[in-house]
């Protein structure tokens, strides 16, 4: 599910997550990161809940 959010950004470090990204779009390049950072924390989470 999308919803439309306006949030402010470092147009500078959005900018520069596009070129890194290798995306189109501030937006793209928003929702890639966010499942990034999303999946490189979530498999840490699950271990200390088996611990």
């Amino acid at each position: 599910m999308a919803v439309t959010t306006s949030i402010r950004l470092d147009t500078r470090l959005a900018d520069e997550a596009v070129k890194v990204l290798g995306v189109k779009s501030r937006t793209e390049a928003a929702r890639v990161a966010l499942r990034e950072i999303v999946a490189l924390k979530q498999p840490k989470a699950k271990k200390r809940a088996r611990s």
